[in-house]
């Protein structure tokens, strides 16, 4: 910083040296002078943070598991009505990160490389996770846990910095998720990956949420087993929610 504006100092001084008549000697003058080259120098850079987004990387399961989540999302928007109902494509995450725009398509390339295997989402038990989200766990089969390490390993080279979700309660998390944040953008990977599909997203956090589970998951048949219909690379919302889906990969049934 220092160095960066004795640069802009230096200019300042030739164009004083050149020119030492009229306003450009003036006190003003050189206020608005290195506001100028400051706000040039920086333009660049927020050009470069305008074009980075968050996308998830994420399964869709079938049909028929979809409606069942419908059925349990509007169950639970019956109950915490007073809550914004986030829309969300229902899904199970692989892996969220923030990218570059322009190598959107490079990854999904690479997610298409993937040979992909028929599998399973084994569905269990709804629950509330830091008071943010309604989920439905799912079975961390030993395919899920290899295809999940596959994806990490494919996009996070990518990332550009941390999800802003990870910004917000940094402070709040182990060193461990601290250290995947630093590493990867987001926390909740690898030894950490615990699968779901969230039903309901909230934030500011509310222990509400706790109540809606338990009310939900008295009507929920557990271990729902569905066929993984797709992988898709989606845009995200702030609490990790697939708002619009941008690319599509068929599972092979």
């Amino acid at each position: 910083m220092q160095f960066h504006v004795q640069n802009l100092l230096g200019k300042y001084y030739i164009l004083t040296t050149r020119w030492t008549k009229g306003f450009i000697g003036k006190p003003w003058f050189l206020i608005a002078v290195i506001t100028c080259l400051i706000f040039a120098s920086t333009t660049p850079l927020l050009a470069v943070e305008h074009n980075i987004k968050e996308y998830g990387i994420v399964i869709l399961p079938e049909e028929k598991c979809t409606k069942v989540a419908e059925k349990l999302n509007q169950d639970i928007t019956k109950i915490l009505s007073h809550f914004k109902n986030a829309k969300n494509h229902w899904h199970v995450t692989l892996y969220h990160g923030a990218y570059d725009t322009k190598y959107i398509k490079e990854i999904y390339n690479k997610i298409k490389a993937i040979e992909l295997k028929p599998f399973t989402l084994n569905f269990s038990k709804i629950s509330s996770t830091s008071d943010r989200w309604i989920d439905l766990g799912t079975e961390k089969t030993e395919y899920l846990q290899e295809l999940h390490k596959a994806i990490v390993q494919l996009a996070s080279p990518y990332h550009k910095r941390p999800l802003d979700r990870s910004k917000d309660v940094y402070k709040d998390m182990t060193s461990v998720q601290q250290k995947q944040v630093d590493n990867y953008g987001v926390s909740g990977l690898l030894e950490l990956y615990n699968p779901h599909m969230t039903l309901f997203y909230q934030y500011p956090p509310s222990s509400e949420l706790q109540q809606a589970a338990k009310e939900i998951a008295v009507n929920f048949k557990e271990n729902m087993v569905c066929k993984a219909s797709k992988i898709v690379l989606g845009e995200l919302g702030y609490n990790g929610n697939i708002q619009k889906i941008i690319y599509s990969i068929d599972i092979p049934n």
